[in-house]
C-alpha cells in the first residue's frame, strides 16, 4: 500500500496569508512572554513558531501547522470553516518532539482583525500537551496490560453511516468496518458477529438497533461486547444519515442513550470504538458516569478524538482521489493499529499504543482511552487527535 503523506507541516497558502499579518505580535502573561514569530528560514518544515520566554529565563519553542484538510473535503470555492493551528514543541535535539503536541483554534489563540494574541490560551495550550505527553507515560502500563478477552465469545455489533451523500470520505472508514470482524478474530479473539449485526447502516434510531441486537446476543449466552461506530460526530453524539422515500434524515447516538444501554445491561462488559470528531461527547459523559454495577472497568471506550478534537482520514502518497485530492483511506489511527495489532506483540492495548505513537508522527493526533468506575470514569491513555462535522467531512 502507498505511504502516508505527513500531514505534520500541513499548512494552506490561506493560513500562511492569515499567520504572516500576525507574525511579531507579542504579548505577556502569567510572568511569560509569549512572541509569534515568522522564521527567518524554515525549520524542519516548520515556517512559524510561538517563542514561550519565562521570567526565570527558561524557554520554549512551539512550532506551528495547521489540522489538514483536502479540496474533496469542501464545496468548491467554500473555505474551511474550521481554522485549527497544531502546536509541536521543540525538543531539547532542537527537532520537534512530536511526542507533545496540541491545537487550537486560530480565534482562540489570536483576534485576527485587530492583530492580539490571547497568550493565556497558547500557555495553557502548551502546558497542556506538556501534561497530557507526562499523563499518557504513566498510564502506559496499565493500556499495555488492557486486551480483550480470548476465553469468551465478544458479540460485535457495527453501525455505520448509510452515506446518502456519496461521502468518499465517510466511505474509507466504512471501508475498514467491513471486516474489522476478521481483523479481531485473526488474533486469537472469539467473535461472534452474525450478518445482521456486523455491518449495519443506521436507518433508525442507532440506540434501539444496538438494544435489539445486545438481547439477540445475550440469548446466546454472550455478555462481552464490541461496538463500533463509524460515522460523523460532534459533542452531542456519533450522527448517522440515510435517506428514506426520498428524503434525507439525520440521527445521533448520544452518550445518554449509549450510557442508558450500559445501565440496561449491567451484566455485560462494553468495548466502544468510535472514528467520530470530539469522540461523540462520550468522554465527558464517561468522566460524569458512575457504574451502577459496582465493577471497575466494565466499560472501556476508544477515542481516536478528545472532545474537542478533530480526527483525520489516512492520505495516500502517488494516489489520487476525488477533485486531484490525494486518495483517502481509513485513519492514520485506523491503518496503523491494524499492522500492529496483527504482528501479535501483546494485546489490543499494546497495538493502540504503537498506533498511538506512529500516527502523531505525522498528523497532530492524541484521542483518548476512557475506563467506567463505581465512582466515574477515568482516561487511562491518550490517542490521536482529528475531528468529524455533519458539516465538513472530517473523520
Amino acid at each position: 500500500m502507498s505511504a502516508f503523506i505527513d500531514g505534520s507541516v500541513f499548512l494552506s497558502k490561506e493560513r500562511r496569508k492569515k499567520l504572516d499579518h500576525l507574525s511579531d505580535t507579542r504579548a505577556t502573561v502569567l510572568g511569560y512572554t509569549v512572541t509569534f514569530l515568522k522564521l527567518k528560514e524554515p525549520e524542519y518544515g516548520y515556517r512559524y513558531a510561538f517563542l514561550l520566554q519565562h521570567m526565570g529565563g527558561s524557554e520554549e519553542t512551539w512550532y506551528v501547522s495547521e489540522s489538514p484538510f483536502y479540496q474533496d473535503q469542501f464545496p468548491e470555492g467554500l473555505p474551511p470553516g474550521l481554522e485549527y493551528l497544531a502546536l509541536w514543541k521543540k525538543g531539547a535535539d532542537g527537532k520537534p518532539d512530536k511526542r507533545m503536541q496540541t491545537y487550537c483554534e486560530l480565534n482562540d489563540l489570536f483576534n485576527v482583525i485587530i492583530k492580539r494574541m490571547h497568550p493565556a490560551t497558547v500557555v495553557a495550550a502548551c502546558r497542556d500537551a506538556m501534561l497530557s505527553y507526562r499523563s499518557e507515560r504513566r498510564d502506559a502500563a496499565q493500556m499495555q496490560t488492557f486486551d480483550l478477552p480470548k476465553d469468551s465469545p465478544i458479540g460485535y455489533i457495527g453501525l455505520i453511516d448509510a452515506n446518502p451523500f456519496d461521502d468518499h470520505i465517510v466511505a474509507s472508514m466504512v471501508d475498514d468496518m467491513r471486516y474489522w470482524p476478521e481483523l479481531l478474530a485473526a488474533c486469537g479473539y472469539k467473535v461472534a458477529a452474525d450478518a445482521a449485526a456486523r455491518y449495519i447502516p443506521v436507518t433508525d434510531d442507532p440506540a434501539t438497533i444496538l438494544e435489539k441486537h445486545v438481547r439477540a446476543q445475550k440469548k446466546k449466552g454472550i455478555r462481552d461486547f464490541y461496538i463500533n461506530l463509524i460515522g460523523h460526530g460532534d459533542s452531542g453524539g456519533v450522527h448517522f444519515s440515510y435517506k428514506k422515500e426520498g428524503e434525507t434524515y439525520h440521527t445521533v447516538l448520544t452518550s445518554g442513550k449509549l450510557f442508558a444501554l450500559f445501565d440496561a445491561h449491567q451484566d455485560c462488559a462494553f468495548t466502544v470504538s468510535t472514528v467520530a470528531c470530539q469522540g461523540g461527547g462520550y468522554a465527558t459523559a464517561m468522566k460524569r458516569y458512575k457504574d451502577p454495577s459496582g465493577k471497575e472497568g466494565r466499560i472501556t471506550i476508544f477515542l481516536q478524538t478528545k472532545g474537542h478534537g478533530l480526527n483525520q482520514e489516512g492520505r495516500l502518497k502517488g494516489r489520487e482521489g476525488v477533485n486531484g485530492a490525494p486518495k483517502a483511506h481509513s485513519t492514520y489511527y485506523g491503518v496503523f493499529f491494524t499492522k500492529e495489532i496483527l504482528q501479535g506483540k501483546g494485546g489490543y492495548g499494546a497495538a493502540h499504543l504503537r498506533a498511538d505513537e506512529a500516527s502523531r508522527m505525522i498528523i497532530p493526533s492524541d484521542p483518548e482511552v476512557w475506563r467506567s468506575g463505581k465512582s466515574g470514569g477515568t482516561v487511562t491513555g491518550r490517542l490521536q487527535r482529528g475531528a468529524t462535522s455533519i458539516l465538513f467531512t472530517r473523520l
